[in-house]
């Protein structure tokens, strides 16, 4: 049995590191090229797995080299790969152009293979076999039916629809949104599916929609959490950054890996912050942390190793 499935895109990652940002029709030169394996579910699986669960994936990639990079560095971070499925077509791509002195990047997506991947494709038997299932930056088709046949069957849902699918507004993500437990999102994406509202009362519109708890991911700003009966804001910490792709994947894993432990919002908050903090000090999104990493890097700030419970103040 799984911890946690993780149904969605893989991707490798093009990171160019530059200088600057370019003007249209302006050249600039490239610092570093990297090729990362990446994608915003596969990402997660990765970060579950680095932190000790249990993980299994779903997704599709190519019949090329880029597929076998994926699938090769899912094995080395022991991620299942009988959920994923190969197609004729080419496997996606992101290129990300990243800022040297900030970290801060623009990114331009190619779906490939993700844009295969159909609802009659998941063998929810294998996604059934879990405690949880993560769906970030799924298929609308597949995320609507993933999340309904996990939630009858009592599974922890936990959905990032990503700025695409938010982009489409709150009636699209609306079966998936019905079905989710956990809903991780950052402020422009909040924007996007609740408009013209404040960051707290905008995150308890969509708590009306069906989700119990609400993460906002704010970058520096750290993260607020909100349910019905509670609200808070967790503040980020300090660090250099270097490269912030794959951070709000790092934060969504974290953060569901601290509920399956029973860890308290405000416990999960922080170590949510923690591992996404120790990621962007790294280039490229499978830069991921171990246990070991954050539990270190919260003692340093403070917090108190706990063999029950991970940490405590």
């Amino acid at each position: 049995m799984f911890d946690v499935v993780c149904v969605g895109d893989a991707i490798v990652d093009i990171v160019a590191l530059v200088e600057r940002i370019p003007r249209l029709d302006e050249e600039v030169e490239i610092l570093k090229l990297e090729f990362h394996p990446g994608g915003a579910a596969a990402n997660s699986a990765s970060c579950l797995a680095r932190l000790g669960l249990k993980v299994g994936f779903v997704g599709g990639v190519g019949r090329d080299y880029f597929g076998s990079l994926l699938l090769n560095a899912f094995k080395r971070d022991g991620v299942d790969i009988r959920g994923v499925k190969t197609f004729s077509v080419a496997t996606g791509v992101v290129i990300a152009v990243v800022l040297k002195s900030t970290g801060e990047r623009m990114l331009f997506a190619f779906e490939g293979a993700n844009e295969e991947l159909k609802p009659e494709d998941v063998d929810l038997r294998y996604v059934l076999n879990s405690r949880a299932v993560q769906l970030n930056g799924t298929k609308l088709d597949v995320a609507e039916v993933v999340a309904k046949e996990a939630k009858k069957h009592g599974l922890l849902v936990q959905y990032d629809p990503g700025s695409i699918y938010a982009a489409k507004g709150v009636s699209a993500i609306r079966g998936v949104l019905g079905n989710t437990d956990v809903f991780m999102l950052n402020r422009a994406e909040l924007a996007m599916l609740v408009p013209d509202l404040p960051l707290s009362k905008a995150s308890s519109k969509l708590l009306e929609m069906g989700p119990r708890i609400i993460v906002v991911k704010l970058g520096a700003g750290g993260c607020l959490v909100k349910t019905k009966e509670t609200g808070f804001k967790s503040p980020a910490y300090r660090v250099r950054p270097v490269d912030t792709t794959g951070a709000g994947d790092a934060f969504n894993s974290a953060f569901l890996y601290a509920l399956l432990r029973g860890w308290s919002l405000e416990k999960a908050a922080t170590f949510a912050n923690a591992t996404a903090a120790l990621k962007i000090t790294r280039v490229g999104a499978r830069s991921l942390p171990t246990l070991k990493e954050v539990l270190e890097f919260l003692s340093q700030r403070g917090f108190k190793q706990n063999n029950e419970e991970g940490f405590e103040v």
